[in-house]
């Protein structure tokens, strides 16, 4: 209602099942907007194994939070013009998982990789 000259925005959250946190960044000051980046990928994998799960977020939507089966996993966060890989993070320290708790990854900081990512 904008009658009174209210100029607020309120967003409900309902993430009751959200067991998973994790933000991004870009290394040099890069941005999304700067790299051309449309999409992240956030995959998560236990030791010495492939991605197990993951997520795709539109690259603006630092954090994320989302769910995760139960485990010990590492995360990795590869940035994304189209279907090529731009930029691309060190695994994370490994983070437990629960349905009860929120496991903070924390944030992932993507370097260039262009034209060599993997």
């Amino acid at each position: 209602d904008l009658r009174d000259g209210l100029d607020e925005r309120a967003f409900l959250f309902f993430g009751g099942l959200a067991n998973v946190r994790v933000a991004w960044t870009f290394d040099g000051g890069a941005t999304c907007a700067s790299l051309a980046v449309d999409s992240v990928v956030i995959e998560f994998s236990m030791a010495g194994m492939a991605p197990m799960f993951g997520f795709g977020v539109p690259c603006p939507a630092s954090p994320f939070l989302g769910s995760g089966p139960p485990g010990t996993y590492t995360a990795r966060a590869r940035a994304l013009v189209g279907d090529t890989t731009v930029a691309i993070s060190p695994e994370s320290a490994p983070v437990t998982i629960a349905f009860q708790t929120l496991a903070d990854v924390g944030t992932l900081t993507m370097s260039s990789c262009a034209p060599t990512c993997p």
